[in-house]
Order: structure tokens, then sequence, then C-alpha cells
């Protein structure tokens, strides 16, 4: 546990040792200090590098950790001290703004307060003393400084040997050596009969390779020698055979995690070395999982990385954790410091790549996934939970009350020595008095999320190292003005509670990068102008506040400007400075839609808000301007536009033309009349175009790369190009295109996972089925001109072929060329008059016919060969069902509401049937059985009206379930022999005069008779002697007489 013990601290040192070289630069006074705590930093580094690299089994109580939590005291304390150092800077930063006409000040002018230097001074000059007391202990302690960068880099405990015999350099200290070796080489004898070898041995890092190489290119061997050969000889592996001895010690959960570890590791070496760690012989089964684990932590490269895995145990277990508010409260707590060589990086950054390694590590899990394929949310495992808490120090208060938020009085417990050190809080207090807070004034983190307060006490200007404030989801409706002194802070949240506007104060939040809040919440006027570190915009900017925008070059992610009919001219727009907001990825600007009056000069405002060149997605709503802007096509980087209610655009501009551009929506666009050639546009994937009523026809010259493409609501459009062009098309749909008459095909069709057709009432004709090689699934719905599918050979549809509405289909092809349909679903097709097959169908899955009157016949039910399930309903004129051969429906026939039905196939037929149902066939007079009847699981008849016969009940050997309803022509039930059924259910069948003898159901636990008023004699029979009997009432082997008529003859 080594690194558990110095993580934190080297964590919190890297950081310092970066501030204090940064900040020497801005101070005056005291410089020499803050150079030698800079020094002293580095060599205390080293110290602990000895730490990290000492025995596993250390004491809790050793001198050796009691110098880690000392050091890692002091640490925090020096944090402290250049983190107010800071602080002051920002503080003369916002005077300076406020209240002084533009002139150069130094920090330490005569102007500025003595007092503060010299107190600054003095701490640190502490710090430095004690941390030589500590350097001092350390070597009392056995401690030795290893230098950081001179530890070298060891992958599975081997030093890398060179492959190459050329010269290194000049080699010192070994002449001696090489002599001798070259002596007995040059005189050995070449004849004898045994090869003479010399063996180099020892340990890693001795200079063997070296020394090999002095010997092989000494001049003397190169004489002697007619030949020389270097070998390199690797280590042999198998990397399959090492993750199969790892794997078969796995249960899944420490499986996940390794492939987590795995997925780091590049080499055979540190597979092996993961292999052979002791872990996999820990006896007890939760140390070997808990030790993966930590194994895993052990993985993570940095200790800033481990610091940001252990501050997740603040959240409680199966807690939600959201990626952007985890990352800020790392921020806020310092851990996402760049280093020397990522000093280009923001924080942001290094935390986005943080939590991705801890997902890919499966350190956190239950991953919510946004359009973008970014994990947005995720989970900790409750194990995952635990290592967290092993690992974590006593950083936030939540570490002590896992089952609670912590609440007022607790608060007012906390040791005044311990609450001033405490840098994150987690509260739901019911109130915070103004004495309460200055108590914590090393606060990084104060999270009051769900709080019952009211407000926040103007003491928490007090909270000088506060970063992190979240109000949200309290009953705050106003801030103190005294918020405005928080010049640290970074991320205030502040929504779902009943503040209405911000105080002026904010405006001198310097360093505040996110603000969240509703959408009703206002900042005053000129306010947000100032908050020039903001990375986010906390709502959407609306057109009267476009000139705010000037100065927040900070912003990232996607701006969102409304209300821009507000925006005069293009002048006004441009003064929002767009084409230098570059880190801004997402523009989206917005007119007013439905608004009475529109200006002239909307075409003028969007040429002022042109964006930066490395903007990526555009979108453009109820623009009323006739043209697009010009620097739309020389967005080189754009991948996807949405242009949504621009209604007096008539063409789009060639954006075929940009080389990223992927995505295309065009909604709602009532004037435009035409768009690009589709085979401009290389790049394209995705084309939507909905609701551009007066667009005719898309074309293209030449092949098309779009994958999706979906086209709705388009009334006008009459044309679209030859399927036989999307080469790389996997969904087509098209919708409500009423004047569209066909869609053709002069080749294959390569749609190789969905096509739609809904609602294009004039479509007249597809291309023929067997053009489409590989498409998994083809909808066609409500095309009432449609009058047939064709085929010319077999059809390649391979999962669901669905078609309803068609009103006018009389035909579909040959079901026997449908060589591997899963499903097939005919519906409301009113003129279809039958199916037909000229062999076998290869339907697997399921067969749907409903709503088609006038359907006459199907194939032979012998023909199916696999199906699964069979479903005929409101087939009207449909009078039989006939099979001249076994039946392989597998699990469920149903066949509902096909009035003029009478004759299905033989029962024995159906070889292994699960569920049969029959229901409102009123012309069905009987079911014939001439053998066993194997359906095995429900037989469900009702409201046949003439049924007037059924099978000996005997034959059914397998059904557990019987429901008999409202059959009025039904006489009687018999049976010839021992019935085993388990559930009967008779009810309605008024006709019904007789039951078989009840001893004749072996396994009967429920019989339920009810309203079958002919009904007069029950035989009961009852068994004896220890054997089972069946009650008239008691457990769940009831019978169950209501409503009918009587009983005379009951035996028991």
């Amino acid at each position: 546990m080594a690194s558990v013990l110095t993580f934190a601290t080297e964590g919190i040192l890297t950081k310092l040792t970066s501030l204090a070289a940064h900040e020497i630069s801005l101070a005056w006074g005291f410089k020499a200090e803050l150079n030698r705590l800079r020094k002293t930093l580095s060599t205390i580094e080293g110290y602990l590098a000895d730490v990290a690299q000492g025995p596993q089994g250390r004491s809790k109580t050793s001198p050796v950790e009691d110098w880690v939590t000392n050091l890692k005291r002091l640490a925090k304390d020096a944090d402290d001290v250049l983190d107010e150092f800071n602080y002051e800077l920002l503080r003369r930063k916002v005077e300076i703004r406020n209240h002084m006409k533009k002139k150069v000040l130094n920090f330490f002018s005569l102007s500025n307060p003595v007092a503060f230097r010299l107190k600054i001074a003095h701490k640190i000059q502490k710090i430095n003393a004690s941390l030589k007391k500590l350097k001092s202990d350390a070597s009392v302690i056995g401690l030795v400084s290893n230098k950081i960068d001179a530890v070298p880099q060891r992958i599975g405990g081997r030093i890398q040997t060179d492959s190459f015999p050329e010269k290194d350099g000049i080699i010192f200290g070994r002449e001696e050596v090489v002599s001798n070796i070259v002596t007995t080489l040059t005189n050995s004898n070449i004849n004898q009969e045994n090869l003479a070898v010399m063996a180099i041995v020892g340990m890693a890092g001795l200079g063997k390779t070296t020394l090999a190489k002095s010997v092989y290119n000494n001049n003397s061997v190169k004489k002697y020698f007619e030949k020389r050969i270097w070998v390199c000889v690797s280590d042999p592996f198998n990397i399959n055979v090492i993750l199969i001895c790892m794997l078969e010690s796995l249960d899944p959960s420490k499986a996940t995690v390794l492939g987590g570890i795995l997925r780091s590791k590049k080499t055979p070496a540190e597979w092996s070395e993961v292999k052979d760690s002791r872990i996999w012989d820990l006896p007890k089964a939760e140390d070997r999982i808990m030790s993966v684990l930590k194994l895993s932590f052990d993985n993570l490269e940095s200790p800033a990385l481990k610091q940001c895995f252990s501050y997740c145990s603040a959240f409680m277990k199966d807690a939600k954790m959201e990626r952007d508010n985890l990352i800020q409260l790392w921020m806020a707590q310092g851990f996402l410091h760049p280093s020397p060589e990522k000093n280009n990086l923001e924080m942001e950054d290094i935390g986005n790549e943080y939590f991705d390694i801890l997902f890919q590590s499966s350190l956190f899990q239950n991953a919510t996934v946004d359009d973008d394929g970014i994990v947005t949310e995720c989970k900790m495992h409750d194990l995952v939970h635990d290592l967290a808490e092993r690992v974590s120090e006593t950083e936030s208060m939540m570490r002590d009350f896992h089952n609670e938020d912590v609440a007022t009085p607790i608060i007012e417990r906390i040791p005044e020595g311990s609450s001033g050190k405490l840098r994150s809080l987690f509260s739901n207090a019911e109130a915070l008095t103004r004495n309460m807070l200055p108590g914590f004034k090393a606060l990084r983190v104060l999270n009051l999320y769900e709080a019952d307060i009211m407000e926040l006490p103007s003491s928490i200007e007090k909270l000088k190292h506060l970063r992190y404030l979240n109000i949200s989801e309290t009953r705050i409706e106003r801030l103190p003005n005294s918020i405005g002194k928080l010049y640290n802070l970074q991320t205030l949240r502040a929504t779902n509670c009943g503040l209405k506007e911000f105080p002026k104060a904010v405006q001198n939040l310097i360093n505040l990068r996110y603000v969240y809040c509703d959408e009703g919440t206002k900042f005053p006027a000129g306010v947000l102008r100032r908050l020039t570190s903001l990375r986010k915009l906390p709502c959407s900017l609306m057109g009267s506040e476009i000139e705010d925008l000037a100065a927040l070059n900070q912003l990232k992610g996607k701006l969102i400007i409304r209300n821009l009919e507000d925006v005069r001219n293009g002048d006004e727009a441009s003064k929002a400075k767009l084409e230098e907001k570059k880190k801004v990825r997402h523009f989206l600007f917005e007119w007013t839609q439905n608004r009475s009056t529109t200006n002239n000069n909307e075409e003028d405002v969007l040429e002022g808000l042109q964006p930066h060149s490395e903007l990526e997605r555009l979108e453009i709503r109820y623009f009323m301007g006739t043209e697009f802007p010009s620097w739309m096509i020389k967005l080189d980087n754009l991948k996807q536009i949405r242009l949504k209610g621009c209604d007096r655009c008539e063409k789009v501009p060639t954006l075929g033309r940009l080389p990223h551009l992927t995505v295309v929506w065009i909604q709602g666009c009532c004037g435009l009349q035409s768009i690009p050639d589709l085979n401009l546009f290389t790049s394209l994937r995705e084309l939507s175009i909905e609701s551009c009523d007066r667009l005719e026809s898309l074309v293209s010259s030449g092949p098309v790369n779009v994958v999706k493409l979906l086209i709705t609501g388009c009334s006008g459009l009459q044309s679209i190009p030859d399927l036989n062009l999307f080469t790389s098309l996997r969904k087509l749909t098209i919708g409500s295109c009423d004047r569209l008459e066909s869609l053709v095909s002069s080749g294959p069709v390569y749609i190789v996972k969905l096509l739609n057709i809904i609602g294009c009432g004039g479509l007249q004709s597809i291309p023929d089925l067997n053009l489409f090689t590989s498409l998994h699934k083809l909808r066609i719905e409500s095309c009432d001109r449609l009058e047939s599918l064709v085929s010319s050979g077999p059809v390649n549809v391979v999962e669901l072929l669905k078609i309803i509405g068609c009103s006018s289909l009389q035909s579909i092809p040959d079901l026997s060329l449908f060589t591997s349909l899963s499903k097939l679903s005919i519906k409301n097709c009113e003129r279809l008059e039958s199916l037909v097959s000229s062999g076998p169908v290869n339907v697997v899955g399921m067969l749907n016919v409903t709503g088609c009157s006038n359907l006459q016949s199907i194939p032979d039910l012998s023909l199916f060969t696999s199906l699964s399930e069979l479903r005929i309903t409101f087939c009207e004129r449909l009078e039989s069902l006939v099979s001249s051969g076994p039946v392989n429906v597998v699990e469920m026939l149903y066949i509902t509401r096909c009035s003029n039905l009478q004759s299905i196939p033989d029962l024995s037929l159906f070889t292994s049937l699960s569920k049969l149902s029959i229901k409102n066939c009123e012309r069905l007079e009987s079911l014939v059985s001439s053998g066993p009847v194997n359906v095995v699981e429900m037989l469900n008849i009702t409201s046949c009206s003439n049924l007037q016969s059924i099978p000996d009940l005997s034959l059914f050997t397998f059904v557990r379930v019987f429901f008999i309803e409202y059959c009025d022509r039904l006489e009687s039930l018999v049976s010839s022999g021992p019935i085993n059924v388990e559930f009967l259910y008779i009810r309605g069948c008024n006709g019904l005069e007789s039951l078989p003898d009840l001893k004749l159901f072996t396994s009967l636990r429920y019989l339920g008779i009810k309203s079958c008023d002919g009904i007069r004699n029950v035989v009961v029979t009852v068994a004896r002697n220890g054997q089972k009997t069946l009650n008239f009432v008691g457990d769940s082997r009831t019978f169950d007489f209501e409503f009918c008529g009587r009983f005379p003859n009951i035996r028991l």
C-alpha cells in the first residue's frame, strides 16, 4: 500500500512545485523564499519516491507514515498560502478594473499594503523551516531522496536491451575485461570438436550488452573471424496463453476490471507482470476481488489521476456521477493542474482525459451516452466504491457520513482544528449561521444541494479558496453581494431554486467558468460581459444582449443566440466578435418563430454573425431572409448543419464543397425549391429533409455516399435519384410525399438496413424486390395506389417485411421466394385476395395477416417449414386452412374473427404447437383429430357459436391449460381415458350438458365452470388411502362453480 500512502501527497507537491515557480515571477519582496520553497519541494518529492518504492507491509503507525502525514499537512498549508497570494492578485485585478483608469500598476507598488507582503513572506519562511526539519527527519528514519526524473521507467521489471551491435561510444574502465575475452576467443582452436562458448551473466543493468558490443567491435575479433553475427534473442511468449491463464481464475466482476487494466498494456512483459501478480494466490475470494481492483488503481498513471478516483468516495454508493460536475469538483480541488509538458491543455481537457481513463479501466460503469457517443453519466460498482473509500483520505465530510448528508448540528460539532483544514463539504444543512462558514476557511467545495435553506450568509466572502458552490434545489431567492468577493470561484450551480436575479457583484467573479441557473434567472445589464473566464453560458443569449459576447472568448462547446430580430443590423451583430470564439464548436442562431413582422435586414444580421472557420456545427432557425450568408461555404471544418423554418430561402448554398460535412438537416423550409446535386456531397453521411412543400426533386449526377436519407412531408416532391446510385445507404425513409409516383432502380439496390415508405398516397411502383441485395427491413404503409409488389427472383429481405394499409394492393411475390425472412406482416390490405407459395416457405419467425377482408386463401400450412408464430385476424372471406402433412408451426397459432372460417387441419398434424387460440369464428362447426394432439401449453376456444364438437380430451396429452368459452352449440366434452389438463375453464357454454368423470383428470388443479345452465351432473370421485384428494373448497385445487343453473347430483 506504499503508493496509497503517497499518491495524495505526491499530487499536492507536484502542483505546488509548479505553482511556486509560477508565482516567483509575480512576487515582490519574497522571491528568494519562493525559490527556496520550490527547490525544497523538488527534494522532498525524491523522498516520497523512496517511500513509494518501500516495503508494502508498513505499520499504520510507522515513522514513515507519520512523516508522510506531516508532509501532506504542511503541503496543504503551503498550497493555502500560495492560493491566498493568488487571491490577493485577483482582488487587486478586480479593484484596478473597477476603480482605476487605465494605467500600469505593479502589484506591490507603494499604494499596496505592505502588511500583506510581510504576512505572506513570514508564512513562506515558516513553511520552509518546517520543510527543512522534515528533510532532516527523513534521513533519520532512513529515507533517501531519489530524484523523480532519475528513476528509470521499468516495464515488466526488465530493462530494454538494444538489438543492434553498432558502437555506443567510448567505453571507460572495461578495457582489461574486453582484452581478456578477446584473447580467449582468438586463442581458441578452430578445429576442436566442441564449439567454444563464453557466457556473460549478471543482473540486469550491469552492462552485459555493452561489454558484448565492445568485444564484437574489437579490431582483433574483426581480423580473426571471417564472419561475425550479432543475434538478439527476445523472450519467447504467447499472449493467448498469458490471457488464458488469467481468465481461468476470474469471475465476471474481476474479468471486467482486468480488461480495463490490460487495455493500457501494450507489451507481453506488461501482461506477464499482471499474470504473475501475487493477488491471484490470495485465499479469500473477497480479498482477491479487492486486490484486483487495487491492481487497477495502482495502474493509474499519475498521482493526480489517483486523487481524482479517490475523491469519488465523496458520492454515495450507487449515486449517478455527472461527468461535467465531477470534472468541476476535481478542478476545484486542484487535481487538474496542467503539467509542463501539457501546459497547452486546459483543466477541463485534463479532466475529460482522466474521466475516460477511469471509465476504460472499468472503475466507472453504467454509462449514459449522448448522441455523440460521449459518456455523460456513470456510477461506481459498490466494490469499486469501497476501494475509493479505502484509498481516500478525509478530504470531504462525506467520507465520514456515507449514510446521511451533513446536517447543521453535525457541522456545528466539527472541531475548529478540523474545520479549518476541510476542503470539501457536502451538506443538507437546515440553516447556515453567519458565524458557521468562516470556520471552514480552507473550503474549495461547498455543496448545499437540496439543503433546506433560504439564504446564504454574507460571511461566505470569507471562503477565499472556494471554487465550487452548489445551491441547487434549495429555497434561496437571493445571493448576498458579498459573493462577489469569491474571486477564485470557478463553478456556481443554482438550478431549481427561487433565485430570480444575480446580484451585480457577480461581475467581480473573474475566475468563474461555469454558471448553471434556470432559464428565467436574470443577470443585471452589463454583467455577463465582465465574466471573461466563462466557458459556457448559463442559458441562451438574447439578441438584445449580443454585445455582451464581445469579450467572452473562452466560451466553448455550444452557443445559442435567440431573438435575433432584436439585432438592428450587421454592424451590431459583428460586435459579438464570433470569429474570435475559437473554442465554440456549435452555434445556434434563432429568430422568433411566427413573428408578426420581419426586418428586411435579417440577411445583413446573419452575415454579421460570421463564426470562425473551425466551426463544426451550425443551426439556423426561423431566418426570414431570401439568401443564406456567403460565409457558409467557407466553413471548411463544418461537420453538421441544420436549417429550420427558413421559409423564404429558395435554395441551399453549394454545401457539398465542404470537405468534412457529414450531416445536413433541412426542416420546415417551405420556400425551398432546390438542393444541390447530391453527388457533390462527397463526405455526407446523413441527409434529412422534412416539410419542404415546394421541393420537387432531388438529383444526382453520380454515386451518392449518404448512409442515412430521410425525406418526409415534402408534398411537392415528384422524384428522387435512381436507388442504384446510393452505394452506401443503410437507411432510407420516405414519408408523406403524396406526389411521388415511383421509386426506380437501374440495378442492384445496396440499402442494407432499412427502407421505410409511409404515407405516399400517389406511389404506384417500387423496384423489383429481387434487386434489394441485403435489405434487413422493408416497411410499406398507407400507399393507397400501390397495386402490387413484384420479384423476378429470390427476395433477400432478411428480417422484416411489413405491408400496412395499402388499400389497392392485390398481390405480393410467391412466399417461397423469401429465402430467409424472419417476420412477414400484412395488415389492412382490403383488396389482397390470396397468398401463394410454389414451394416451402422459409419465414422463420412470424406471419401476421390482419384486416385483409378479401383474403380467401393462404398456402398449405405444411409448407411453412420453421414458422414460429402464425396470426390470422379479421379475414372475413377466409373459409379454410389446409395442410397436406405435418404442420411445423412451433409456438403459436392464433385465428381470430375469421367469420367464414369453416375448417382447420386435423389437430394431430400440429407436431409441437405451444398455444392454439381460435376466437370468434362463427361458422367453425368442429375440431377434429385422428390422433394425439401435441399442443403443449394452452388451448383456447372462444366465441365459436356453431362449434358442436371437439376431439376426445384424452388425446390432449400435453395441454396444461384449456379454455372453452361461449360456444353455445357445444353439447358435451368426452374422454375415453385419462386427461392431463391442469387448468380447465368452461364459461358461457349453455348447450353443454355433461363433463367427463372428474376422476379422469389425473393432474387437475383448477376447474372453473361459469354460466353453463345445461350442466346437471358433476361426478367427483374422492381418492382414499393417503392419495391426493380433490376438495370442493380449500387450497389451489378448488372447483369454482358460479352461476350454474342447478347441481341436483353432486357426489363427493
